[in-house]
């Protein structure tokens, strides 16, 4: 007698593998015969949590040469390929106050993403800080990878503009001449 074919969950950890598959190989038996002889079921191993499968074909066989089998597999789903999402570069707005690139930073940011795989390690985006308002830029470059040793990356930036200098402009000195009304200094002035 053979369990009936075993497959475990998607990116199961290989301790409940393990313990799903000493349950379904302990199911495994035979009735009758003499002195029967049967498969020895240690010589098989469940497969990893990468994925894979193992098949086993039980055999028993008894002294007077009567003999029964049956098949059964264990399966472990394979990860799909770890493939990761990373958003469009960003450019703020010139002069844009901090409060605002904060709040674009943290947009952007959280866009970063990926999937499949098992068990994914990635890029720890805390690490990073956006530029501050006088201008900068941040490159991100996104990884992940998983367990089974399937990887993927990219890259992205977010700009913050530097301006332009500030420069300033001065009229030439000006000198009235006497007896001039105060209205009329007034206006000078203003225009000056």
């Amino acid at each position: 007698s053979c369990p009936d074919d075993l497959t475990t969950p998607l990116c199961a950890s290989q301790q409940d593998i393990d313990l799903a598959w000493n349950n379904w190989i302990s199911q495994f038996s035979f009735n009758g015969g003499c002195d029967v002889d049967t498969t020895d079921l240690t010589t098989f191993a469940p497969p990893d949590s990468c994925g894979g499968a193992t098949t086993i074909t039980f055999n028993a066989t008894d002294a007077c040469g009567q003999a029964d089998d049956c098949t059964a597999t264990c399966t472990v789903p394979s990860p799909t390929p770890v493939t990761v999402s990373c958003p469009a570069d960003l450019t703020t707005p010139l002069c844009a106050s901090q409060q605002d690139i904060d709040l674009a930073w943290n947009n952007w940011v959280s866009q970063f993403s990926f999937n499949g795989g098992c068990d994914v390690d990635t890029t720890d985006l805390t690490a990073f800080t956006p530029p501050d308002s006088c201008g900068g830029a941040t490159t991100i470059t996104f990884n992940a990878t998983d367990a089974c040793g399937t990887s993927d990356n990219c890259t992205a930036t977010f700009t913050v503009p530097t301006p332009d200098p500030v420069t300033v402009s001065c009229p030439a000195d000006l000198a009235l001449g006497p007896c001039l009304t105060q209205a009329a200094i007034q206006a000078t002035f203003d225009n000056w």
